[in-house]
């Protein structure tokens, strides 16, 4: 009996360890709390790149397409705050890159939005794959092909 009692005691106090974990609403907060903080540092870092340009940077490659009707977009950051997003796509935008834009993204009834961070429309895929090799070696950062989709 004295082991039935103890598992059972070890097993309650698992369970209420378990249970006394960080909540739904918690576990959102911490995640966008480390969204924001992941954006102010790119935003500072991206700062930094562009004033302290060398001339062994890659030069910018103009020769890229864009227009209204391409069906490839490079995503370059996505975030839970469209303030973060915005100000990223200012960025952007300073860098040459007016077709920047934002699309949301997710489910407005729940809640789960993103706010994707694009640059594009591109017609050629081969273009859009140069994009993304020019920004992850002229900015260190991750960018991504995506296809683009009517709103």
């Amino acid at each position: 009996m004295g082991r039935s009692l103890s598992a059972l005691f070890a097993l309650g106090a698992t369970i209420t360890f378990l249970s006394c974990g960080p909540s739904e609403t918690e576990l959102q907060n911490d995640a966008l709390a480390r969204q924001d903080s992941l954006a102010r540092v790119l935003a500072q870092r991206e700062a930094g790149a562009d004033t302290t340009q060398s001339s062994t940077e890659i030069p910018l490659q103009t020769t890229f397409q864009f227009g209204d009707s391409g069906r490839f977009v490079v995503q370059v950051g996505s975030w839970r705050s469209e303030t973060k997003a915005g100000e990223l796509a200012e960025v952007w935008k300073t860098r040459g890159y007016p077709q920047t834009y934002v699309e949301s993204y997710g489910n407005e009834t729940t809640g789960d939005i993103w706010f994707r961070v694009r640059l594009g429309r591109m017609p050629s895929r081969s273009d859009a794959d140069a994009l993304v090799r020019l920004i992850q070696e002229r900015h260190g950062l991750v960018a991504w092909v995506d296809t683009f989709t009517t709103p």
